[in-house]
């Protein structure tokens, strides 16, 4: 399931945590990329 730019920013409006509207893009793709890698281990 791939992680949304909403996820993101819901995550981090949860965990308090200010991120850039610059920033969104890239923790989408690091968050995706460390769930793949869970994924694969599971």
């Amino acid at each position: 399931m791939p992680i949304s730019k909403d996820d993101v920013e819901r995550v981090a409006h949860l965990a308090r945590i200010a991120i850039d509207s610059t920033e969104i893009d890239t923790y989408t793709a690091d968050l995706d990329r460390i769930l793949n890698l869970v994924e694969q281990m599971n």
